[in-house]
């Protein structure tokens, strides 16, 4: 069932997806260290199929593209607006489709690898989407998201880390948002405390946790100090 919030965050990239390239894609930002060193890791793992959820404007599989322009891709993205400008930079029309990522519409074990590039923080339930990677994924998947306890200030920082551990996941997201749940802002329109670590023991239930990294500067503690992480899982068989 849609919420609020839901309607809020299509209707806000329905009408910035011809601004979205300029408001949220920068050259060595977090998502694009996490695919450059995803694109090692195809080669080295020799993924021949790759899913991208939330497709966007394209970026990740584009990327993908001008290296590896034999690689079979496919994405999936929720706003048709979105998806279109992804078409028009030369993604094929036949291979992005429209659709929700809580319930992706293909079949057990379709793609050996995929992906989701700051999908997540959008997504109310993120063990949802997760659930669904993992569902059509046959080797591995690859995440590249926030970490909100390792966002801000030092100060701000061990706010989050405190509520967390007082309060749990739950708790301190309601906190930390006045209790909507959710943030609205001008930039990035709807999105939620998110933080990559809360579920890594859901993917340590399914797959083997290979790589973990921070994609935006370096720290010695990823869960205290790093914003933005990445992962790759691969299935356990």
């Amino acid at each position: 069932m849609k919420n609020n919030s839901e309607e809020i965050l299509k209707d806000y990239y329905s009408k910035k997806a011809n601004d979205y390239d300029k408001l949220q894609l920068h050259e060595n930002d977090e998502h694009h260290n996490a695919l450059k060193l995803l694109l090692g890791l195809i080669i080295n793992e020799d993924f021949r199929t790759v899913l991208d959820v939330g497709t966007g404007t394209g970026r990740a599989l584009l990327y993908l593209k001008n290296f590896l322009p034999d690689i079979n891709y496919r994405g999936i993205e929720f706003i048709p607006e979105l998806r279109e400008i992804s078409i028009s930079k030369g993604l094929s029309s036949e291979k992005i489709d429209l659709g929700d990522a809580r319930e992706l519409p293909y079949p057990n074990n379709s793609f050996e690898l995929v992906t989701a590039f700051g999908v997540l923080h959008h997504v109310a339930n993120p063990l949802l989407v997760i659930d669904e990677m993992l569902r059509v994924s046959s080797r591995a998947i690859y995440i590249s998201d926030h970490n909100i306890y390792g966002w801000g200030s030092t100060i701000t920082k061990t706010a989050k880390q405190l509520l967390r551990t007082a309060f749990g996941q739950k708790g301190s997201g309601l906190i930390l948002t006045g209790f909507r749940g959710y943030y609205i802002t001008d930039y990035d329109g709807v999105f939620y405390p998110f933080s990559l670590c809360d579920y890594l023991p859901k993917l340590q239930q399914h797959s083997n946790i290979e790589f973990l990294f921070s994609t935006k500067g370096h720290t010695t503690n990823l869960y205290t100090q790093a914003s933005h992480l990445a992962v790759l899982a691969t299935k356990k068989t």
